[in-house]
């Protein structure tokens, strides 16, 4: 299912009064360490593309990850993610992921 959205122009100058998102794609992904494989957390991704970033109110579930120093790791020793604040700036390297469609 693909996202839909609605465009409503005011005018002819074509500015756009509201942008009304109908469904919003939403995808669980478990983050997994590149080096040993095993599950760090699972993260609701929403939109498409890489996954760049993992802001940490879409956590849902923190499993073997560990922070140090403003790092989050994996428990052998592997940097996956440097801590940013509201979310964590992905090492693409250091880690994989596998996801499915999030029908809630």
């Amino acid at each position: 299912m693909q996202k839909e959205c609605i465009l409503i122009q005011h005018n002819a100058t074509a500015t756009v009064e509201a942008l009304k998102c109908v469904q919003e794609i939403q995808i669980m992904l478990t983050i997994k360490c590149s080096g040993c494989k095993r599950k760090l957390w699972k993260y609701r991704k929403t939109g498409p593309g890489q996954v760049l970033r993992c802001h940490k109110s879409r956590i849902t579930r923190k499993i073997e990850s560990l922070e140090k120093d403003g790092r989050i790791m994996c428990p052998c020793g592997q940097v996956v993610g440097i801590d940013q604040g509201g979310f964590y700036k992905m090492i693409s390297r250091a880690f994989i992921f596998t996801g499915t469609k999030d029908t809630s």
